[in-house]
């Protein structure tokens, strides 16, 4: 934009971080539901990544709280897990990981487990989305719950985490991330989703200590990207929020997606997930006449692109291969 043209509104400019990300290394995003929708964009564009393996996370201690179980895997028991409304549940992990047997929510929390410690010890980069800093504890037992699973709001104690204890709890678990995988980097952000159960005022004083913990841990080496700042101070404006009002829309993480890319993607990164885009967007087209030639022939012609992407770059292109496959007949 000419610099004599008003913007009317503040343009938040992209800086490269000295963190490259490339496809092949390991990633892992812990945190809140933005953090999925940005973990579920590496996915689509072939990042390894495992995303939230106790589901969705919202405040620093339950963050820290699985880290730490993911490095020092301890396998859940029956006593881990409460009864309520039919169904069994664990009060570390999101509502998907409930059931009405004992046995398949032990075996779906054992099973993320297992796999997600593996990654943890072996990934490149960590990133860790924050929510809030209010805590939901047991009052049963004191502890830090991860989802209250709908149980009265009586067997709970809210309070506002601050900043030292928040800072105090993370430094704590990355020094054992540090010992298990030293060439882990960690990148922190803070989600540009509004908690607005307990006040507005009340969200904006949460988010605060957040920002002001982040900010602390930054002296420690560890990476920011800033999602809140694109959602709240650069698009600014409700049209990029989902009917909630609350949760960013698919553009707005659009428009996140592409300064994370701008950041820690180099040009050879970028030019492969062109490449990637242009063979899903070939496995996903569905033309009036999909039995006609030049429809085979084109799915052939993407075909023989995934085949060499896979060769190339070892990234998994079978879902894109299977659709082609469909068209071209014969299979993949």
């Amino acid at each position: 934009m000419d610099q004599s043209t008003p913007a009317y509104r503040t343009v938040y400019k992209s800086k490269p971080s000295d963190l490259r990300i490339r496809h092949g290394q390991k990633l892992m995003s812990i945190g809140s539901c933005f953090s999925e929708g940005i973990g579920k964009r590496l996915a689509e564009g072939k990042f390894q990544i495992d995303l939230n393996p106790f589901g969705q996370q919202y405040n620093p201690f339950s963050v820290a709280n699985a880290i730490e179980r993911l490095l020092q895997p301890v396998p859940y028991k029956a006593a881990d897990l409460q009864f309520h409304n039919g169904l069994y549940h664990s009060f570390d992990h999101h509502g998907d990981f409930s059931h009405d047997s004992v046995a398949k929510v032990l075996d779906h929390c054992n099973a993320r487990l297992a796999e997600a410690s593996g990654v943890i010890a072996s990934c490149s980069v960590l990133f860790i989305t924050l929510g809030t800093a209010h805590v939901f504890r047991w009052r049963k037992t004191g502890r830090v719950v991860s989802n209250c699973h709908q149980l009265p709001n009586t067997d709970f104690d809210v309070a506002l985490s601050g900043a030292p204890v928040i800072v105090e709890r993370l430094r704590e678990v990355l020094a054992i991330l540090r010992q298990v995988n030293p060439a882990c980097r960690v990148v922190f952000t803070v989600s540009p989703v509004r908690y607005l159960a307990l006040g507005m005022f009340e969200n904006s004083v949460s988010k605060a200590q957040l920002f002001t913990a982040v900010h602390a841990l930054l002296a420690d080496g560890h990476g920011y990207f800033p999602a809140y700042e694109l959602v709240v101070d650069d698009l600014r404006d409700y049209r990029f929020y989902a009917n909630d009002m609350v949760h960013p829309s698919s553009q707005a993480i659009d428009y996140v997606w592409h300064h994370l890319a701008a950041a820690y993607f180099d040009a050879g990164t970028q030019t492969l997930l062109q490449r990637i885009g242009e063979v899903q967007a070939a496995a996903r087209h569905r033309p009036r006449h999909a039995e006609g030639e030049a429809h085979r022939v084109f799915c052939g012609k993407f075909l023989q692109k995934a085949r060499q992407l896979e060769e190339a770059y070892g990234v998994d292109m079978s879902e894109e291969k299977r659709l082609l496959g469909e068209s071209v007949g014969g299979g993949c």
